[in-house]
């Protein structure tokens, strides 16, 4: 299946209410964009295999971003135009009754438009324009690595002795050097996070035991900037149980 798509966004104005001075209570402008698909959904080889794929292009005028001041306050304003460029792929594999196979992989080219008036009336250091750096350089766009991957494993062995199935699994996401915040802020390199697990589950859906690890290579990145960096958590480790009563 093949198809194409193209959709008329708006988010209306406002203004900053959440301002401590009435000064500052400053309006923004209404949002809108044009968003435009083409894709295709497939399955092969006898539904072992899933390919889905997406094209697309988004046209966006007056940006609304909301960021923190160096006085504490959170402002909104219109960042300029953004305009992003993509193309989207996921593939599900089923090779054995056994083996499930995943990989994601997103491109994307996010970059600010129809911001020169803004460069002309930005002064160093820059804490009024979202779009532009400290240095009133143009910014990266927040959240927006030019690229994604994602591979990933689950497994399922049934265990006849206990009536039951043990199902591994495994999956490893790579994320492009990004910013997580306006004006630059919140910096991140390549990231690398790796989440592993196996789970015992009883074949009737009585009982289960799951043992996991979430960011089990221990990476550090930011996750967000508020005035200073949030960090994500640790490698961390839980075994869970469940009894679903009633079940049978």
């Amino acid at each position: 299946m093949v198809y194409a798509s193209a959709t008329r966004g708006f988010k209306s104005g406002g203004w900053n209410a959440r301002e401590a001075l009435a000064a500052t209570m400053e309006p923004f402008g209404p949002e809108k964009l044009w968003a435009y698909e083409l894709g295709f959904r497939a399955d092969m080889l006898d539904n072992l295999v899933r390919a889905n794929g997406t094209l697309f292009y988004t046209d966006l005028e007056d940006l609304q971003t909301t960021s923190a001041t160096p006085s504490g306050n959170f402002l909104t304003t219109n960042a300029g135009g953004l305009e992003v460029t993509g193309f989207e792929l996921e593939v599900n594999a089923v090779p054995t009754d056994w083996l499930n196979l995943f990989v994601s992989l997103g491109l994307q080219d996010a970059e600010y438009v129809d911001i020169s008036d803004q460069i002309a009336a930005c002064t160093v250091p820059n804490t009024d324009f979202a779009a532009l750096d400290g240095e009133c350089n143009v910014a990266d766009p927040k959240r927006s690595p030019d690229w994604t991957l994602t591979l990933g494993a689950f497994l399922n062995f049934p265990v006849e002795a206990l009536g039951a199935s043990l199902q591994p699994n495994l999956s490893s996401r790579f994320i492009g050097p990004n910013v997580v915040g306006t004006r630059q802020l919140g910096e991140n390199d390549t990231e690398v996070i790796v989440n592993a697990g196996v789970s015992l589950v009883d074949d009737e859906g009585v009982w289960s035991v799951t043992a996991e690890c979430n960011n089990c290579s221990d990476e550090e990145y930011v996750t967000s900037n508020l005035f200073l960096n949030y960090w994500t958590p640790p490698m961390t480790w839980q075994v869970r149980g469940r009894w679903n009563f009633g079940a049978r």
